[in-house]
């Protein structure tokens, strides 16, 4: 396979990986919407947040 044939292939890999982000770690929102890239970042970083609070002030 050329160089060229492979580019064309691979060129929206964010297309392909659409449905594994999906289905992997966005969950449905209030409105029954699926969460965004940055809705589960921040929601993850809130619950790393909240995990380490919790370590420092003895509550686990």
């Amino acid at each position: 396979m050329n160089v060229n044939v492979r580019v064309q292939l691979f060129q929206n890999p964010r297309q392909q990986a659409n449905p594994v982000f999906f289905r992997t770690y966005s969950r449905r929102t209030d409105a029954g919407l699926r969460e965004t890239w940055d809705q589960v970042c921040d929601r993850t970083l809130r619950g790393l947040v909240e995990q380490n609070l919790s370590l420092v002030s003895g509550d686990m």
